[in-house]
């Protein structure tokens, strides 16, 4: 069974932090999201910023990391040299890529610590072969991102889960 990761994109009341790793949208409210990372930072909790600006949060909230999205670049970066320098030591980076091989392997080239697909209902199946193809031939984690909340993970090989 793969390891869950919560990704939090709405102003809820926080009240356990059963998940190991938490995704902050950087669209949340920044009292909000400074008492989630100080009751979470508490429990040493592994906490990765997603959206505008995520570097900056991740640095000002002294966060593990965070998750890019190269879902809809065109050009990649030769490498992520340039965007470790920007992020303290050892921090975690995930990388979100397009449903599709050419771009699994350009984003896998660029050795993230996971990589991440989007899956919906609607294609499951296509997200699900390319998962199986990429644990073939990429020893870099992968996630799967779901997209809706009633999307069956029994048949989804990867590492994480993130929902």
């Amino acid at each position: 069974m793969p390891e869950i990761i919560k990704y939090i994109n709405q102003n809820n009341k926080i009240t356990n932090l059963d998940f190991e790793c938490y995704i902050l949208d950087t669209s949340l409210d920044k009292d909000y999201i400074t008492e989630f990372v100080n009751k979470a930072s508490s429990l040493n909790k592994i906490i990765l910023f997603m959206g505008n600006n995520e570097i900056e949060y991740a640095n000002f909230f002294s966060a593990s990391g965070v998750v890019l999205d190269f879902s809809n670049k065109e050009k990649f970066p030769k490498d992520l040299g340039a965007i470790k320098k920007l992020l303290p030591k050892n921090s975690i980076i995930g990388l979100i890529s397009r449903n599709r091989r050419h771009e699994a392997m350009l984003t896998s080239e660029l050795e993230p610590d996971f990589i991440i697909f989007n899956a919906w209902n609607d294609g499951l199946n296509k997200t699900i072969e390319l998962l199986d193809w990429y644990n073939d031939f990429f020893i870099i984690q992968s996630a799967v991102f779901l997209k809706e909340e009633t999307i069956d993970t029994s048949q989804i090989n990867s590492d994480f889960i993130i929902y």
